[in-house]
């Protein structure tokens, strides 16, 4: 907010040499929500309001509206970025005004990448003239009550894009079945259990027609946090072994209660893929990143960035351990999600090529050699 509000003075006095397509101005066009805004969250904005006028004072740099800053906290809240490098790792927050225009959708046709604070939106499928161009403000891996949800809470508005607007209740219920993947609670059966239509607190199985209540469904796997938090807390603090362990034993649990491609058991995959990284067991690594490729698959577009680098992520590992011909297949798909996602240009597939061309490469000397 203070690199804003200098940088607001100084187009003031170099108001000829200002990019039209980075001016305070447009800031100032952007919807700020303010009505929509708790009188909590208000009342922190103008607290750190109040301290950005005493730093921008004590600078000497001018007298500064508190309703102004208010109002630009409220803009940030729901205008800004996260800046992340090319493997979608966060590295802070940046406003873009113009790209803060682009419209929300649950079925984009764009995404926007970093290189450094240089923002890019790229098209992951083709664009016929005259049609929008648009982006995803929320994860796509969440279901569709979910995503709903968290554009009502943190942009103010009612999704009515294609993959939300044609879905009756009924249907929307359907798509967050099948992302959550709970599994009927009849060990012999396991089939998927669905929303009751006309009594949404039930369950039934598609399998076996068992009715099973949503909420013990849903406190039983609110039991699992637990084993989250334990995973997190020795993770967070280095110790890996116990991290791995609580992880595994949530894996374990989570079996009972979820198909592999449920939703949920992205965080445990993806916690389980970093320790065994870490620890450098590979082989386990290779297991996991697969699991979670099932589910990535599941729940993300075919274009998603997350697929790519998942896949990347598994040639990497494959090609480590020696299985050439894995590691080749496990490249191509990759490459051929984040040639669209980040340009063929770019130094992430740059690198991608080269990691490929030496596993074909290599697979093609060991079949040489066996025959």
């Amino acid at each position: 907010m203070l690199r804003l509000l200098i940088r607001k003075c100084l187009e003031k006095e170099m108001a000829d040499s200002v990019n039209p397509f980075d001016a305070y101005e447009l800031v100032e066009l952007l919807p700020t929500h303010f009505e929509e805004t708790s009188e909590q969250q208000l009342i922190l904005y103008a607290q750190m309001a109040n301290l950005l006028r005493i730093t921008y004072n004590y600078g000497e740099l001018g007298n500064v509206d508190i309703k102004e800053i208010t109002h630009n906290f409220c803009r940030f809240a729901c205008n800004a970025h996260t800046i992340t490098d090319a493997e979608l790792r966060p590295l802070g927050i940046g406003l873009y005004p113009v790209i803060s225009i682009i419209n929300h959708s649950c079925q984009p046709n764009c995404i926007l990448l970093f290189e450094g604070k240089k923002a890019y939106v790229r098209a992951i499928q083709e664009i016929s003239e005259g049609m929008e161009v648009t982006l995803s403000y929320v994860d796509l891996g969440d279901n569709t009550l979910t995503r709903l949800q968290n554009l009502k809470l943190q942009y103010f508005f009612n999704c009515v894009c294609p993959r939300c607007l044609p879905k009756a209740t009924s249907d929307k219920m359907l798509d967050n079945d099948h992302m959550e993947g709970f599994l009927c609670p009849i060990p012999k059966c396991k089939g998927l259990l669905i929303t009751n239509q006309e009594y949404s607190e039930k369950m039934l199985c598609k399998t076996c027609g068992k009715e099973t209540d949503k909420s013990k469904v849903l406190d039983k796997l609110k039991s699992f946090d637990c084993y989250l938090d334990d995973g997190l807390r020795h993770l967070s603090i280095g110790n890996l072994g116990r991290a791995k362990q609580a992880f595994e034993k949530l894996d374990q649990v989570q079996t009972s209660l979820l198909q592999k491609s449920s939703l949920h058991r992205i965080k445990t995959y993806d916690n389980l893929l970093k320790i065994c990284m870490a620890m450098e067991d590979w082989v386990s690594a290779l297991v996991y990143c697969h699991k979670a490729i099932k589910v990535y698959e599941r729940v993300y577009l075919p274009n998603h960035p997350l697929l790519g680098l998942q896949h990347y992520t598994c040639g990497k590992l494959e090609w480590f351990l020696g299985k050439a011909d894995d590691a080749t297949k496990s490249y191509r798909q990759a490459l051929s999600i984040l040639e669209i996602t980040h340009g063929s240009h770019s130094e992430l597939v740059q690198s991608l090529k080269v990691a490929l061309q030496e596993a074909e490469m290599e697979a093609l000397y060991i079949r040489r050699l066996v025959e």
